[in-house]
């Protein structure tokens, strides 16, 4: 089985294709106490018009294809929130614990975002060319 490192990197990847080009995230986990669970939680202003059941349908047709079954099992939940709605359930949750997962292709750890954690990914993804 993958180690949840792996997951978060191929879960990263799979954002950072799914976003329109141009767009940043950031991606969070939350480990639980739940026989190794994790919810995951992605921060972008992209979609952002759409209502978060669009969002959240959108990311996990993406994501849970790319995952093996025992992957799946260890994501409790994914969510799709904009900048502001994630301020909104930070201070419902200060006390939440959120995991870094090392830096991205050679560049410095990103600083802690939150004094709830540490930024997992931000990334900015460059345009595709035509």
């Amino acid at each position: 089985m993958k180690s949840m490192r792996d997951t978060i990197k191929v879960i990263e990847q799979t954002v950072a294709k799914t976003l329109p080009a141009g767009n940043t995230f950031e991606l969070l986990e939350e480990p639980l106490t739940l026989k190794d669970r994790h919810i995951l939680r992605v921060i972008t202003p992209s979609w952002s018009r759409m209502d978060k059941m669009e969002r959240f349908s959108k990311m996990q047709d993406a994501i849970l294809p790319e995952l093996t079954p025992q992957e799946r099992k260890r994501i409790f939940r994914i969510s799709v929130l904009t900048p502001d709605e994630w301020q909104e359930i930070k201070k419902d949750r200060p006390k939440a614990k959120l995991v870094s997962h090392g830096a991205i292709k050679g560049k410095p750890r990103p600083k802690p975002t939150t004094a709830l954690g540490k930024t997992i990914a931000v990334r900015k993804q460059k345009p595709i060319a035509g």
